[in-house]
C-alpha cells in the first residue's frame, strides 16, 4: 500500500510487475503424519507448513502435495505438477540411498540433473533440475536442512524469477 500510494502521488499510473509465480511443493516421504498421538518411527510434518510460509512471504502462491515412497506415484505427482507450476521444491529423497527416490524418478521422467550434492551442512544431499523446463530444487528431508537450503537457493532463485535486481539475501 505505501509503494502503491507513493507511485499514485508522483502521477506514476504504469508500472511493470511480475505475475505471482506458481510452486509446487512435493513433501515425500511415509513417515509424516499431519496430527493426532505420534507413532514410532513417524515424525510430524513440518516441512510443508514452513515452505508454504516461506514461499509465501516471497509473493508466490503454493501448491502442497505429498508423495509416498513409492516411484510410481512420485514420477505421475512430479509430472502433473511440472504441467502447471512454475517451479517445482520436494522434500525428502534427495541422497542416495536405496529409499532415495528424486534423482532416478526425474531421471526417468527424462530431467537433466543440474547438480547433486552441495558443499554444504546441513543441506549437502540437494539436487537441482529441469523437468520440462521447470526448475526442480529436490531439498534434503530434515527441517534444517530444509530451510536453509530453501533460504541460500531457492528463495535467490525466487528473487530473480521474478525480475528482483539483488535477488541474495544480504
Amino acid at each position: 500500500p505505501a509503494v502503491i500510494g507513493l507511485l499514485a502521488s508522483i502521477g506514476k499510473q504504469h508500472v511493470h510487475t511480475s505475475r505471482r509465480p506458481r510452486i509446487g511443493v512435493v513433501i515425500t516421504g511415509s513417515e509424516f503424519m499431519e496430527s493426532g498421538a505420534l507413532v514410532t518411527g513417524r515424525i510430524f510434518n513440518s516441512n510443508n507448513a514452513m515452505l508454504a510460509a516461506l514461499l509465501q512471504q516471497e509473493g508466490a502462491d503454493v501448491e502442497l502435495h505429498r508423495a509416498a515412497d513409492e516411484p510410481d506415484a512420485l514420477e505421475r505427482t512430479l509430472d502433473a505438477l511440472a504441467r502447471t507450476c512454475d517451479l517445482l521444491v520436494t522434500t525428502g529423497g534427495a541422497s542416495v540411498g536405496d529409499h532415495d527416490l528424486l534423482a532416478p524418478s526425474l531421471r526417468k521422467l527424462g530431467a537433466p540433473i543440474v547438480f547433486h550434492g552441495i558443499a554444504q551442512k546441513p543441506g549437502k544431499p540437494m539436487l537441482f533440475a529441469m523437468l520440462k523446463d521447470v526448475p526442480v530444487f529436490a531439498l534434503p528431508g530434515n527441517p534444517r536442512a530444509v530451510l536453509i537450503c530453501a533460504w541460500e537457493y531457492v528463495i535467490p532463485y525466487l528473487r530473480a524469477m521474478q525480475g528482483a535486481q539483488q535477488p541474495l539475501l544480504e
